[in-house]
């Protein structure tokens, strides 16, 4: 963080701007945005980032690439009259570590997979924890026959409480960890089962390969009403 860096790319798209250069700084380096309903964690830099720039490099004082350029805030929010209130000054880049996983799935087959487990869950909150005797978190309601989390032990009911040693109390901050994995990493989840603590590691694998309506478990704990999921 404060790194000096340099955002090269074509301005709106346009020819007369092509490779224009921009010079700004690192202003955090894993900063949660979500982009396109996929969460992710970028770099954020102060290095002017136009539409037409996303694809074109993020580069550090040595010439190394540390970032493709992906994003910008253009609205800070709306005052009372509901006008926009503009944003100056943050602009996102895809960190050159995930470039580079995506990169070697793209020229080996063509397409980028996306990861998964085989699971739907949804939020367990206060209220229905108190009521039921559970911890917060996201339970599962189902799990795919046959792949990640079947592999790894996960059933139905379980609720999940921390996941990459991070916290977890609703259901979307568990689907975007998930989504932050690639293919082949290694989660580690730990979750409540029956008054019970578990720790386990589910190999994450490819979402598109899994069918949802073949699942091992469909029912929680019976007590809970499930509110609507998400397939991670």
């Amino acid at each position: 963080m404060g790194e000096y860096v340099l955002a090269i790319g074509n301005p709106l798209s346009s020819d007369e701007l092509a490779n224009t250069i921009t010079f700004g700084i690192v202003s955090a380096t894993a900063r949660q945005v979500t982009i396109d309903n996929y969460t992710n964690d970028y770099l954020q830099t102060d290095a002017a980032i136009n539409f037409g720039n996303s694809g074109g490099p993020l580069i550090n004082m040595l010439g190394e690439v540390i970032g493709i350029n992906s994003a910008k805030t253009v609205t800070a929010g709306y005052d009372e009259m509901g006008n926009a209130l503009s944003a100056e000054g943050i602009g996102f880049a895809l960190p050159i570590n995930q470039v580079q996983k995506i990169m070697e799935i793209l020229i080996t087959k063509g397409y980028v997979e996306r990861p998964g487990i085989g699971v739907t869950v949804t939020t367990v909150d206060k209220a229905m924890a108190e009521e039921n005797g559970i911890p917060t978190g996201a339970i599962v309601l189902s799990v795919v026959k046959g792949h990640p989390a079947d592999q790894a032990g996960i059933l139905a009911g379980d609720v999940i409480v921390e996941a990459k040693e991070k916290t977890i109390e609703t259901q979307d901050e568990f689907v975007n960890i998930v989504k932050t994995c690639m293919i082949g990493d290694e989660l580690k989840v730990k979750l409540y089962r029956d008054g019970e603590y578990l720790e386990l590691t589910i190999v994450v694998g490819n979402k598109t390969d899994m069918d949802f309506n073949d699942v091992v478990g469909a029912t929680p704990t019976p007590e809970v009403t499930p509110m609507p999921s998400l397939l991670p």
